[in-house]
C-alpha cells in the first residue's frame, strides 16, 4: 500500500493571524513614522549644509584679501581689526569658551555629585525635601538670572563693574549644578541594594562602600550626566554678556579682565552686520537735514579746496557773504562710484552721494558696515593703512 508524505505544517501563532485591517493600520503607521522622521531631519540637514557652505568661504580669504585657502580664522584674534578688514579670527573666543566652561565644570561637578550622594544615601526628613525643592527650582532658572546673580555677588564682594572669566564660570555653574544633581541622583538609585548589603556584610564602612562600590558602579551614567550639563551651558550667551563682557584680545587669565566666548562672539559679529558698504547705502544709513546755526568757515587765503583723490569732487564755494568779508561757504561734496579695498578685499562698494552744505548728514548702521571706512577716505586717512586703496567706477 503506497503512502504519500505529507508536507510539514507551519506552526500558527497562538494569537491567530492578523486581519487585513490591522495589517493596513500597521503599514500606514510605519509610513507615518518614517515621514515624521524625514520631516524632522530636513531642517537639521538644511541648517548643517547652510552653515558649512557659507562658513567655508571664510577660509578662502587671507590677510591681504586674496582668495587663498588658509586657517587664519582659527589662529587670529580680533585685536586691531576694524571696518571691512579681512583679518581677524576666533582663537580668543575658543580659548575663552574652553577656560570658562572648564572652571564651571570644576565648580559644579563636585557640588552636584556630593549633593546627589547625600540625597540618595544619607538624606531624610525636612532637609532632604528642602534640598530637592531648591534643586527643582534651580532647574527652571532663566540663564540671564544666573548671570545677574553672579554679577551681583562679585559686585558686592569685589566691586561694581567686575567682569572676569570667573564671574562667567560662577554663572554657568549655577545652571550646571541642578543638571548634575538630577542625573547623578538617578544613576545612584539604579545601583542594586544587594551590592551595598554585600559590602556591609564584609564590614566595609558606609562611606567606603559609596566610594568604592556605588560610585564606581554608576560612573558611566554620572559621566553622561556631566556631559549633558556641559552641553547645557557651553552655548549660553545672556549670562556671559552680563558677567564676562566682550573682548577682542586674547586673555587666558580667568581672574583679570574680560574674556570672549564663542556664543558672545557670534552675537557680537552678528550685530556688526555685513562689512560691505552696500548695506550702508541700501538700508543702514539715514540722511537728515537741519538748518545749521553757524556757517562753516574756511581759510580766507583760498576760495576752494580740491581733494587729491579722484573720487571726491571739488568743494565749490559760494561768493563771500556781504555781512562777513573773507567768509566762504562750501557748496557740497560729491562722491562718485566710491570703492575702497583692503588688499583685494572690497570693503566699500559703489557709493555715490552728495553732502549738502549747512546740513547734517548722518550715517547710521551696525558696526563694520563701512561708515568709518567711508569717512576715512574723505580726509585721506585710509592712506596710513597698508594695502588700502580707493578706486572709482565710471
Amino acid at each position: 500500500m503506497a503512502t504519500t508524505a505529507s508536507s510539514p505544517r507551519t506552526p500558527s501563532s497562538p494569537l491567530g493571524s492578523l486581519s487585513g485591517r490591522r495589517k493596513f493600520a500597521n503599514g500606514g503607521m510605519t509610513v507615518v513614522v518614517y515621514l515624521a522622521f524625514l520631516l524632522a531631519v530636513i531642517p537639521l540637514v538644511w541648517l548643517t549644509v547652510t552653515v558649512v557652505t557659507r562658513g567655508l568661504d571664510r577660509f578662502f580669504i587671507d590677510a591681504n584679501g586674496d582668495s587663498n585657502f588658509n586657517l587664519d580664522f582659527l589662529q587670529q584674534s580680533m585685536r586691531g581689526v576694524f571696518g571691512g578688514m579681512p583679518e581677524g579670527g576666533i582663537i580668543h573666543a575658543i580659548w575663552g569658551t574652553l577656560l570658562i566652561t572648564l572652571a564651571a565644570t570644576v565648580i559644579s561637578v563636585p557640588i552636584g555629585l556630593l549633593t546627589a550622594i547625600y540625597l540618595v544615601e544619607y538624606g531624610q526628613g525636612w532637609l532632604k525635601r528642602s534640598v530637592t525643592f531648591f534643586v527643582d527650582v534651580m532647574t527652571g532658572i532663566p540663564s540671564i538670572v544666573a548671570g545677574l546673580f553672579a554679577y551681583a555677588v562679585f559686585a558686592i564682594i569685589v566691586g561694581p563693574g567686575t567682569k572676569t572669566g570667573m564671574v562667567g564660570a560662577v554663572a554657568l555653574s549655577v545652571l550646571m549644578i541642578p543638571v548634575v544633581v538630577r542625573s547623578s541622583e538617578e544613576m545612584l538609585k539604579l545601583v542594586p541594594n544587594e551590592l551595598r548589603e554585600a559590602a556591609y556584610a564584609l564590614g566595609v564602612p558606609k562611606w567606603l562602600t559609596i566610594l568604592k562600590v556605588v560610585v564606581r558602579t554608576a560612573i558611566a551614567g554620572i559621566t553622561t550626566g556631566v556631559t549633558l550639563a556641559i552641553a547645557r551651558v557651553i552655548g549660553e550667551t545672556a549670562p556671559l554678556l552680563i558677567a564676562v563682557g566682550v573682548a577682542d584680545s586674547m586673555n587666558l587669565n580667568l581672574f583679570d579682565g574680560r574674556m570672549m566666548a564663542l556664543p558672545v562672539y557670534i552675537v557680537s559679529e552678528w550685530r556688526k552686520g555685513c562689512s560691505r558698504a552696500t548695506t550702508l547705502v541700501s538700508r543702514a544709513w539715514v540722511r537728515s537735514r537741519s538748518t545749521a546755526r553757524g556757517r562753516p568757515r574756511w581759510s580766507s587765503s583760498s576760495s576752494s579746496w580740491r581733494s587729491t583723490s579722484s573720487h571726491v569732487s571739488s568743494l565749490v564755494t559760494s561768493p563771500p557773504s556781504p555781512a562777513g568779508k573773507g567768509i566762504t561757504v562750501a557748496k557740497r561734496i560729491d562722491v562718485n562710484n566710491l570703492n575702497v579695498y583692503y588688499g583685494n578685499f572690497l570693503a566699500v562698494e559703489d557709493i555715490s552721494l552728495a553732502i549738502e552744505p549747512r546740513s547734517v548728514t548722518a550715517f547710521i548702521g551696525p558696526s563694520g558696515c563701512g561708515k568709518s571706512t567711508f569717512l576715512r577716505t574723505l580726509n585721506r586717512m585710509h592712506e596710513v593703512i597698508p594695502g588700502a586703496r580707493v578706486e572709482e567706477r565710471c
